[in-house]
C-alpha cells in the first residue's frame, strides 16, 4: 500500500517513488541536485521531504528519516510510509523520473504564467496591449527555464585560465600509472571524470596490469579503490605481493616458497605498508552501477574520497532491465561515464575481448593476435564513452604485452607501448631502455 495523505493534484506516485528511492539509495542524488528543486514537486510535503534530503547531503550527513524530518512529527509521518513504499531504482530510471517532474512542474509554471498574462489583458487598457503581449513570452520563458540555463563562460575568462595553466608550477592533476610511457602519451595518467576501458583477452594480463596501475598510484598518494567482481580479496592480495615482491605466484598461491623467496615477500610486506592504507579492495557487494555510485558518495560524505576506481571487470556488473545483453551493457557503459564525469575519479574498467580477437588472420594468411576497437565484447558503447581506451595482447612466448593506445584524448591515439612481462611473478613494468634494443624484444 501506498501513503494515503493530502497532496496537491492527486497523490504524487513518481515523486513518492523518487523520494522513497533516495533514502535507500543516498547516491541518487546526483541525479536530483541543480535539476530538481522543492517547488518543483507538488505535494508540499513531499518538498519538505526534498529540502530536507538536500540539507542533510550538504550536511554530509546520511539519508535517514531523522536526519531530514527530525525526532517526530507530520513530516516525518509521511516520510516514514514513504520508506516503507520504497522501491528501487537505478540511476538512468532516476533521470528519467526526475526528468518527468521538472516536465509537469514547467508545465504548471507555464499555465500559471499564461494565466497572468490573460487576467493583464482582461484588466488592462486597450492601448497596453500591444506591450502585455509583447511581455507574454518572455513572462512565459522566465517561468520554465531556471535550472535548465546552462552556465556560459566566455572566451576572455577561457583563455586567460588556458594562458595561467601553462604558468602554473604545479604539476597537472594527473596520477600516473606507473609505466612511463603510457604516462607521457597520456599526459601524466589518470585524469580526473575519464574512463580509461583496458581490454584484453582471458589470461593476457589485463588484471596484473590493473594491479599494477593501482599500487602505483597509491604509492603516489592517490586514494585508490579495486573492485573485484572475479577474483576475491584473498587472490588479489597474492598477486600484489607477488608483484611487489618479484616471488614465483604460483608458488605464493601453493604457500611453497623458500626461505630466500619467504624473506623478500616479508620485505615486500614492509614495503607496502608506507602507501598500502592508500590501496583498499572490495570483491563483494557491489553488482551494480549504483552500488558502485553510492560507495563513491559514501566515502566522500566519510571525507575519504575516491580518486582513482578500478573495475575488475566491467561485463560482470548486472545491468538494469533492458531488451538484449547489447542494450544492457550500453546502459552500465553510459552510467559509468556518468559516475566519473559527476564524482570527479578516474576510473579504469576491464573489460573482455570477443575470442575472435584470438584469431584474425592478416592478407598473407598468418594468425595475428592484435585485437582492435570492435573486438570490445557485447557493445560499441565502451568505445563512445570512454576517454582512454588500451587493448593489450602479447604472443605467450614472448616477454613482451604490446598496449595499444587505440582511443586517446590527451594525446596521439595508434600508439603501442611495450611492457615487460615477469611470467613467474605476473608483473608488468615499463621496458628499459636496454631492453628496448634486445633483439627479441620487438617479436
Amino acid at each position: 500500500m501506498r501513503p494515503e495523505h493530502k497532496c496537491v493534484e492527486g497523490l504524487p506516485f513518481a515523486e513518492a517513488d523518487l523520494l522513497g528511492a533516495l533514502f535507500l539509495d543516498a547516491s541518487l542524488l546526483v541525479e536530483v541536485e541543480g535539476r530538481l528543486t522543492p517547488a518543483d514537486l507538488s505535494d508540499p510535503l513531499h518538498a519538505e521531504i526534498l529540502r530536507g534530503m538536500l540539507d542533510a547531503a550538504a550536511r554530509n550527513e546520511p539519508l535517514t528519516v531523522t536526519t531530514v524530518c527530525g525526532e517526530a512529527g507530520p513530516l516525518r509521518t509521511v516520510a516514514t510510509e514513504i520508506v516503507q513504499c520504497a522501491i528501487d531504482m537505478s540511476l538512468a530510471d532516476a533521470r528519467a523520473v526526475v526528468q518527468r517532474l521538472r516536465a509537469r512542474a514547467d508545465r504548471r509554471r507555464a499555465l500559471g504564467a499564461v494565466e497572468i498574462v490573460a487576467r493583464r489583458l482582461i484588466e488592462g487598457e486597450d492601448g497596453e496591449v500591444r506591450r502585455i503581449v509583447d511581455g507574454a513570452l518572455g513572462d512565459i520563458l522566465a517561468a520554465t527555464t531556471g535550472l535548465d540555463e546552462p552556465e556560459t563562460i566566455s572566451a576572455t575568462d577561457l583563455c586567460a585560465a588556458a594562458f595561467r595553466a601553462t604558468t602554473d608550477r604545479a604539476p597537472p592533476d594527473a596520477v600516473p600509472t606507473g609505466f612511463l610511457d603510457l604516462d607521457f602519451h597520456t599526459s601524466g595518467g589518470f585524469h580526473r571524470g575519464n574512463v580509461i576501458t583496458i581490454g584484453a583477452r582471458t589470461s593476457v594480463g589485463k588484471t596484473a596490469v590493473a594491479v599494477a596501475m593501482a599500487r602505483h598510484a597509491a604509492a603516489a598518494g592517490a586514494a585508490v579503490l579495486y573492485v573485484s567482481l572475479e577474483m576475491s580479496c584473498a587472490e588479489i592480495g597474492d598477486r600484489l605481493l607477488a608483484q611487489v615482491s618479484g616471488v614465483n605466484l604460483r608458488d605464493l598461491r601453493a604457500r611453497r616458497l623458500t626461505p630466500d623467496e619467504l624473506r623478500r615477500a616479508a620485505d615486500a610486506q614492509n614495503h607496502v605498508r608506507a602507501w598500502g592504507g592508500n590501496l583498499e579492495i572490495v570483491d563483494r557487494g557491489v553488482r551494480t552501477v549504483g552500488a558502485l555510485s553510492s560507495l563513491v558518495r559514501r566515502r566522500a560524505a566519510q571525507r575519504r574520497p575516491v580518486r582513482v576506481l578500478v573495475l575488475d571487470y566491467a561485463q560482470l556488473l548486472r545491468p538494469q532491465k533492458a531488451a538484449s545483453l547489447r542494450e544492457g551493457y550500453t546502459a552500465v557503459s553510459r552510467e559509468l561515464k556518468a559516475l566519473a564525469s559527476e564524482s570527479g575519479i578516474s576510473l579504469v574498467v576491464l573489460a573482455q575481448l570477443r575470442r575472435e580477437a584470438e584469431d584474425r588472420p592478416d592478407a598473407d594468411g598468418r594468425q595475428l593476435r592484435r585485437p582492435s576497437l570492435a573486438d570490445l565484447k557485447e557493445t560499441g558503447a565502451w568505445e563512445e564513452d570512454s576517454d582512454v581506451v588500451l587493448l593489450l595482447w602479447r604472443d605467450k612466448t614472448s616477454s613482451v604485452i604490446r598496449a595499444e593506445l587505440e582511443k586517446n584524448r590527451h594525446g596521439e591515439r595508434g600508439v603501442t607501448v611495450r611492457l615487460a612481462w615477469q611470467a613467474p611473478s605476473a608483473t608488468p613494468r615499463s621496458l628499459t631502455v636496454r631492453e628496448e634494443m634486445q633483439p627479441g624484444a620487438d617479436k
